[in-house]
């Protein structure tokens, strides 16, 4: 996306090549134009270079005020308000950053400044949404789409920066805000990703009416994307099957399955609230709401999500799992349900931050608890070909559509990795690893920062625990 960085480099075009650019203004300042501009660009120049941003740019306001109709001093002074604003949102003071932006606009709309005029109003809208100040937030919105309609790349822009938003509320798992973002920015600019998204977070709140809305208007707006014609089929069937769904509310769950299908209450709620207490108690995170699990037979989990023969469960915000056609035992669900109970409570915690391969082998280690000591038996002959390096469980992870044997074996190399830091560290080392995932290190910098391992260290230790419990 292009506003990952906005607006920084701008400053710095107006200052890297100072030479260049004094020289030109110099050139046409001495052919009648106020001499004295020179001396307030040089001295916004070296303001600059010391990293006095605020007042590099009052000696360029005076350079505009003595020889306003100076074409490239324009140009500076809206660099400079441009980039200084940007720095006042990432610090925060969004009303500043309007204030700088509308001062550029007063000298000049163009599209780059009617863009950055329409981010600082969004960002701004965006503070005010998280402050519960709605009526702020509409307002300034309503003034992000008015700047940016006068170019429709800045339209786009502005679309693109609120679906960013957007996709992080949801990634934070803050639906409601990310919904609101998201559609205001189909309001500056449709897009088909942006209805996706929104049926997807519909999706996720099992909303399956609104939910079908967006994926028809994805599929309407981009007739080709294949994405958005699964989603529309999928959905289109769990609207189906949900008028002959059951419901059970339990403490910490939701459970939810086809009226046609028997399932033995007592056993689920047993296996249920055993799940919530041993995930939360080894992680040290009971989410505050319930968790909803789908129970589907095998034909209608098939039919619905199209997954390999290997899915015997997925997580996609909910928990859904297929039973199989003879009676399921209790042993087999409870291991169903720890696993993708695990990542329930792993992305919650991290935010979704979480590397594939950690959350992976921890759902492994949790599934398999009660019965460790017969799967580290047999684990050795599963993973004696294996590459035991953090980049090959990346790389597995990363590429599912490979050998579905493969991809198993690493299930388990990331077990592996998992089970030596719980029998080096302990759960504790676990659960510390997780609150350093949850504010932005990569699962190596946290194990290094926590441990004092480097990856390299680390790979050496975990493959020589591996070959002296596993491969002998």
């Amino acid at each position: 996306m292009r506003l990952t960085e906005p607006y920084k480099w701008l400053l710095w075009a107006v200052f890297a090549a100072a030479s260049v650019g004094a020289a030109l203004i110099l050139a046409k300042l001495h052919d009648g134009v106020e001499a004295g501009s020179y001396e307030y660009v040089r001295k916004a120049q070296d303001l600059f270079d010391k990293g006095k941003t605020g007042e590099s740019i009052r000696y360029m306001e005076k350079a505009y005020e003595a020889s306003g109709d100076n074409k490239d001093i324009q140009a500076n002074l809206i660099n400079a308000y441009s980039a200084y604003s940007s720095e006042l949102i990432r610090s925060g003071d969004h009303d500043k950053a309007v204030e700088f932006m509308q001062k550029a606009a007063e000298i000049r709309e163009d599209r780059a400044t009617m863009q950055n005029l329409a981010i600082a109003y969004s960002k701004r809208a965006v503070r005010s949404v998280k402050n519960k100040d709605l009526a702020g937030a509409k307002a300034d919105f309503e003034n992000a789409r008015n700047a940016a309609s006068q170019f429709e790349a800045a339209s786009e822009d502005l679309a693109i920066s609120l679906f960013n938003d957007g996709a992080e509320e949801f990634r934070m798992d803050r639906a409601d805000t990310a919904v609101l973002f998201l559609k205001e920015s189909s309001l500056a600019r449709e897009n088909p990703l942006t209805y996706r998204l929104l049926g997807n977070i519909y999706y996720k709140k099992t909303e399956y009416r609104k939910a079908r809305f967006y994926f028809g208007k994805a599929l309407s707006a981009d007739p080709k994307d294949k994405a958005a014609r699964r989603d529309l089929q999928k959905v289109t069937k769990e609207i189906r099957l949900s008028g002959r769904e059951e419901s059970r509310g339990l403490a910490h769950f939701e459970l939810r399955y086809d009226k046609g299908i028997l399932v033995n209450a007592d056993i689920v709620k047993e296996v249920m609230e055993r799940c919530y207490a041993d995930v939360g108690k080894d992680l040290g995170y009971y989410p505050g709401s319930k968790t909803v699990v789908f129970l589907y037979t095998q034909k209608d989990f098939r039919d619905i999500f199209k997954v390999s023969s290997m899915t015997r469960a997925f997580y996609d915000g909910n928990i859904r799992i297929p039973l199989p056609d003879t009676n399921l035992s209790k042993e087999e669900f409870s291991e169903y349900l720890y696993h993708e109970y695990t990542h329930a409570v792993v992305s919650a915690l991290t935010e979704n931050n979480c590397t594939i391969w950690f959350n992976e082998g921890l759902a492994v280690r949790q599934m398999y608890k009660a019965r460790e000591a017969a799967l580290s038996g047999n684990l050795g002959r599963f993973i004696d070909k294996a590459e035991i390096t953090i980049a090959a469980l990346d790389n597995a992870f990363a590429d599912r559509s490979g050998d579905e044997e493969k991809l198993g074996m690493y299930y388990l190399v990331a077990y592996t990795a998992v089970k030596y830091i719980v029998d080096s560290w302990g759960l504790e080392g676990i659960r510390s690893i997780l609150k350093r995932i949850k504010s932005g290190q990569h699962v190596i910098n946290a194990i290094d920062d926590e441990f004092l391992l480097s990856e390299k260290e680390f790979e050496k230790r975990w493959r020589e625990y591996v070959a002296g419990k596993y491969l002998q």
